[in-house]
């Protein structure tokens, strides 16, 4: 079988860590919530990292059963705790979930999930923008300190919002709420894969919030 050029460029970064956990006696096998879930060697750390290198080194293809294991990672770092060498595994899995997703055949929710973003710039499709703006409509115009909510919190949390505003004005702070549209920090795009999106994601925001004296998030 062929290696994939693509495949090795996205894992190279990985190297280390995709070595050692192939070679391990698993010794995060139990830390891992996913692996007690699923009840599947296959589904641990080890297991995982030893399907990337196979798929890495030309052995099986990386195809759509290899894109979903991948996917069975909470990004938790609980295996870590137990590994000799303090590995981190997800870095690994978030390139070939982007590697999955370059090349068409990562999960169908995933690729709902981008689509989805696309629409609203946010992973739950709602308007957050004009939340953000009943929650501090006295904070709208520019200041030198910027309240970035993020999305998590004014989809789940809004009343959170609403005290942490209360408290700024209790401290008298002259400040600024973000209500762009895009008030998503764009973190959900790069663990899912979704790299292209996400960089773009980045880049707009990073203009939107230069040139701030102080940035404050809750999310």
């Amino acid at each position: 079988m062929a290696i994939d050029s693509a495949l090795q460029a996205r894992l190279k970064p990985y190297e280390r860590e995709i070595e050692y956990c192939s070679y391990c006696p698993k010794l995060c096998r139990f830390a891992c919530p996913v692996a007690l879930i699923t009840c599947s060697e296959v589904s641990t750390p080890t297991g995982k990292m030893t399907i990337l290198k196979l798929a890495r080194d030309g052995a099986i293809e990386f195809d759509t059963e290899v894109a979903e294991l991948i996917y069975q990672c909470s990004g938790c770092l609980a295996s870590k705790t137990y590994c000799e060498h303090q590995i981190e595994v997800i870095g690994a899995f978030e390139a070939g979930r982007a590697f999955a997703v370059d090349k068409g055949i990562a999960p169908k929710r995933v690729q709902e999930f981008g689509e989805r973003w696309q629409k609203k710039a946010n992973p739950y499709g709602d308007d957050l923008a004009e939340k953000i703006k009943k929650l501090a409509p006295n904070h709208l115009a520019k200041k030198n300190i910027l309240l970035f909510t993020g999305c998590t919190m004014p989809h789940f949390f809004p009343e959170r919002i609403e005290k942490l505003v209360k408290i700024l004005e209790k401290f008298e702070l002259d400040f600024q709420i973000f209500d762009g549209e895009r008030t998503c920090c764009g973190y959900p795009l790069y663990t899912s894969g979704h790299w292209k999106i996400y960089e773009e994601q980045k880049k707009w925001l990073s203009e939107k919030i230069t040139g701030y004296d102080l940035i404050l998030s809750p999310c």
